[in-house]
């Protein structure tokens, strides 16, 4: 007799990036799952950032999108459902699970993680040991008779993204220049404004900044899931910087972190999201080692998966985080993997420049594939074409990232050897 099948799952992946598409339309989990892509257009948010647009199309009103996907999700039968993408993504994906009924995070919790001045304050009761001195700044109210921080400071919006309009101030004077022009767009805290009013007890909307003591150090990323108030960690990443910048220049895991450093991150990680009620998500916490004095300060945390380092995880520990990703928005306890991977480290590259200039090349599709023909575990993300200008992708203010280039290796000098080869593979030329 033949044995039954049994259904598969309904999945929708919520405000869908083109890296949600490249992990999850394989066969391992096409043949378990009906996964269901909104379709988003990625580049709304970034095109607002870089000034090319100027109106909110409206299919971006939230009230009138979620209605449309709750629609969605009850014609389909929806299972569970979830999003990579920061923002909006991981708001909206928490407000429909808690609309619905399905597994994920409330939005209060998401929210506490999103208006980074709310964060600090739950940081600051919960590990404060971790937190470091922070100020509330309204840029239409400043006054420096009131800036009690030490300089060099450290400020960014409230809604961070990406790194866009954080500033390390030197002086009073550089504060008062700057004030004005670090809070990002009111179309973009449109949403955030909203999400606010609607889901959360806080009296403060998007339109602040918030300054920091100066963190300085070894910076890593934390990143774990919580399943029914069971957090588990699945790795640390290290994030290095291009010497002098804040700009990336490539995250490497397995962390060289030293193990008692790590720890103490996991136990600090672990009594925050459990704090702050954050349950049946994905969450990554970006951390400052300081080696001089052995502590561990939280940059941000944030409600949601590090997609970006997915393959990592699968290249090291033969385990791809989507997959938990998938089980935990089925309410389902992931069973995850260590060090069973190909390879002992795995690294994503950013390509990064620091002046504006034109694309006069780009790889084309042969050479896509013979980088994947030549490198099987690699990736390769592309975020500009040929005839475009930098400052017209998605910026730090500081430097313009064109692509990652992912890949993994037995050691660092095979890892760096296979990098440079990668880069002759997948040509770039850039002119005035």
């Amino acid at each position: 007799m033949e044995r039954h099948k049994k259904p598969k799952k309904n999945v929708l992946v919520v405000c869908t990036t083109c890296r949600d598409r490249r992990e999850l339309q394989t066969d391992t989990f096409q043949q378990h799952y009906n996964i269901h892509f909104q379709n988003y257009d990625d580049s709304i948010l970034d095109r607002i950032l870089c000034k090319c647009l100027t109106n909110m199309p409206q299919a971006f009103v939230p009230a009138d999108d979620l209605n449309h996907l709750l629609d969605f999700c009850k014609k389909n039968a929806i299972d569970g459902l979830f999003s990579t993408d920061d923002y909006p993504g991981s708001i909206y994906a928490s407000i429909l699970a808690h609309r619905l009924g399905l597994p994920g995070p409330t939005p209060q919790s998401v929210l506490t993680c999103q208006h980074k001045y709310y964060s600090r304050i739950a940081q600051k009761h919960i590990v404060p040991e971790a937190t470091p001195d922070f100020q509330l700044i309204d840029p239409q109210k400043f006054s420096q008779s009131t800036f009690n921080l030490p300089f060099p400071a450290f400020i960014k919006p409230v809604k961070s993204y990406f790194s866009i309009m954080a500033e390390k101030i030197l002086d009073k004077t550089q504060l008062e220049k700057n004030i004005t022009q670090l809070l990002p767009p009111d179309l973009f805290l449109q949403q955030l404004n909203w999400f606010l009013r609607n889901y959360s007890d806080f009296d403060l909307s998007g339109n602040y900044l918030i300054a920091e003591n100066l963190l300085t150090g070894w910076q890593v990323t934390l990143e774990g899931f919580v399943y029914n108030k069971q957090v588990i960690i699945m790795g640390i990443i290290d994030s290095i910087m291009y010497p002098g910048t804040y700009s990336f220049e490539r995250f490497v895991y397995p962390s060289q972190l030293p193990q008692s450093a790590q720890q103490s991150m996991m136990e600090i990680a672990k009594r925050f999201i459990l704090g702050i009620d954050l349950d049946n998500t994905f969450f990554n916490i970006e951390f400052m080692y300081n080696p001089e004095d052995g502590t561990q300060h939280i940059i941000e945390v944030n409600p949601r998966i590090c997609s970006q380092f997915a393959d990592l995880y699968e290249k090291v520990d033969g385990y791809n985080s989507y997959q938990a990703l998938v089980e935990l928005a089925l309410g389902q306890r992931p069973e995850i993997k260590h060090r069973q991977g190909k390879f002992n480290i795995a690294a994503s590259f950013v390509l990064r420049r620091f002046n504006n200039k034109l694309a006069a090349k780009v790889p084309t599709e042969q050479d896509f594939f013979t980088f994947h023909h030549t490198f099987p575990e690699g990736r390769f993300e592309m975020h500009l074409q040929k005839g475009q200008y930098l400052d017209a992708i998605m910026q730090d203010g500081k430097s313009y990232r064109y692509g990652l280039i992912h890949l993994g290796a037995s050691d660092e000098q095979e890892l760096f050897a296979k990098f440079e080869a990668s880069k002759k593979l997948l040509p770039f030329e850039f002119t005035d």
